[in-house]
């Protein structure tokens, strides 16, 4: 090989270098190897279904979104954790605390109860999870922002889990432009890489953090806390996987309710 060949090689792989070093500070997910590979956990006490989600890292926000999405930034997540494959429907609901806090959700089918429970305010889910936590002998709780945001990019950097336009949205999500404002069966649109459905639309969904106007300020005195995902009635600009909501802790919305995450150590 020439001198001056080599010299260019040298300079080449140096680049290449660097280039997978920029690659990897946006988008410093867990290993490719893990995408596609959703390893889902069945309850047999309650028969919920859960997916893992392996420990990693992430960029969390966007500077394409709104002022309360920066700065970008990223998270690591230390520990894998369960998170229910789908929003908590009104047949579980029933199942897990009915008696003692019955189904109010707005929209409502009497044959069909794997619509998403919603008209649940804060406290009320977290009575649920508490609940929950007896009958399967682990931790059940809401996700922090962190979490959930995390398991919703499932590796990914773009607006949706699905890509970054409208009609990626659609392909994953019941949201204005194709839900007609009306909450659908959980399931039924094609779910993230690991295994998650309706991340984006259906229903809003409940996280245990308080809510602050920006990543870097954590500072909370209005009592607010976050929802995540968008819903059946929101525009694909309110569905994106960095879409922060703000809400008081008593509010009982029939486009809110939630997904639950089930620690892994007993």
């Amino acid at each position: 090989m020439k001198p001056h060949t080599s010299i260019m090689f040298a300079l080449g792989s140096v680049l290449s270098l660097m280039l997978c070093s920029v690659a990897w500070s946006q988008n410093p997910g867990p290993p490719a190897a893990e995408f596609g590979k959703a390893r889902l956990y069945v309850s047999p006490s309650t028969g919920i279904q859960y997916a893992m989600i392996p420990a990693g890292r992430f960029v969390m926000g966007s500077n394409k979104g709104n002022a309360d999405e920066v700065p970008v930034h990223e998270e690591v997540i230390t520990a894998p954790f369960y998170l229910g494959i789908y929003e908590v429907t009104q047949e579980q609901w029933q199942n897990i605390i009915g008696d003692k806090l019955p189904n109010r959700s707005f929209h409502k089918d009497p044959t069909n109860l794997r619509l998403p429970v919603e008209f649940v305010s804060l406290s009320k889910a977290r009575a649920f999870c508490e609940q929950l936590s007896g009958k399967e002998g682990r931790l059940c709780r809401l996700p922090t922002e962190v979490e959930w945001e995390y398991a919703c990019r499932a590796g990914t950097i773009s607006a949706y889990c699905s890509g970054e336009s409208s009609d990626d949205l659609a392909k994953v999500a019941w949201y204005a432009d194709n839900a007609a404002s009306q909450t659908h069966e959980v399931g039924l649109k094609p779910p993230n890489a690991w295994g998650l459905f309706d991340m984006h639309g259906n229903v809003l969904e409940w996280c245990e953090t308080r809510y602050f106007n920006r990543y870097d300020r954590h500072l909370n005195s209005s009592g607010t806390w976050v929802a995540r995902g968008g819903a059946a009635n929101s525009p694909a600009q309110d569905c994106r996987s960095a879409k922060r909501n703000a809400l008081q802790n008593l509010s009982q919305r029939k486009d809110l309710g939630f997904r639950v995450l089930m620690e892994i150590k007993p």
